[in-house]
């Protein structure tokens, strides 16, 4: 992952998420969290005009998922929501109100008629150890994760 030499940090209006503690939680079967993204039916996107409408969605962490050792599960049960689809919170940050900090970033989500939501997101202890293999242009990493069932 690289950025073009004309982005600086001022890009990010100058300022760095630290991703370390107390900064980041790894979340726990029964955490609150709080993701934020961008709706995707209930924004724009034009030729010249960009309008997103953002989120931000209450669910509780339900635990390691059954089908990868890399994501979590988080569930939220929501009544008369202004959105049909949880599609555009893909990559939108999960934030661990229990623990204080940054647990994961959210690869995908769905909402069913009747309000029940399910996220999937990317425990924070796996992206921190991907972008320090990055940081030190390592190519390839392999490592053992011991999940909580």
């Amino acid at each position: 992952i690289e950025f073009a030499p004309q982005i600086s940090n001022q890009f990010f209006s100058g300022e760095v998420y630290d991703l370390s503690k107390p900064s980041i939680s790894v979340a726990d079967t029964g955490d609150a969290l709080v993701v934020y993204g961008t709706i995707s039916e209930k924004s724009s996107l034009l030729e010249k005009q960009i309008r997103p409408v953002f989120a931000e969605l209450g669910v509780e962490d339900a635990g390691a998922s059954t089908v990868d050792p890399v994501l979590r599960e988080a569930i939220g049960q929501w009544e008369n929501t202004e959105f049909s689809s949880l599609a555009g919170i893909s990559g939108g940050p999960v934030f661990n109100i229990t623990r204080g900090g940054l647990s994961g970033l959210v690869v995908r989500g769905g909402l069913q008629p009747n309000g029940r939501a399910n996220v999937y997101y990317i425990d924070i202890q796996d992206i921190c150890r991907f972008l320090g293999k990055v940081h030190t242009d390592q190519g390839a990493d392999s490592y053992v994760k011991y999940v909580k069932r």
